[in-house]
């Protein structure tokens, strides 16, 4: 198997494993279902993935300066 096909069986396993431990441990953890909870649990991704691009935007200027 190439390189390519090995990346995507461990994408495809590890995506499985996160899916079960969220339909299976997810109720566990008593999570109220407000829309404060909602709000951050769906904005957080995206806020954490915008705050690495301006970081690493940050760090390529400051290399393209030297």
């Amino acid at each position: 198997m190439d390189d390519q096909g090995q990346f995507i069986l461990k994408l495809l396993i590890i995506s499985a494993v996160i899916s079960a431990a969220i339909k299976y441990g997810a109720p566990w953890l008593n999570i109220p279902a407000t829309s404060g909870v909602v709000l951050t649990l769906v904005l957080t991704p995206s806020l954490a993935l915008g705050g690495i691009l301006l970081w690493c935007g940050w760090q390529f200027q400051n290399q393209q300066k030297k």
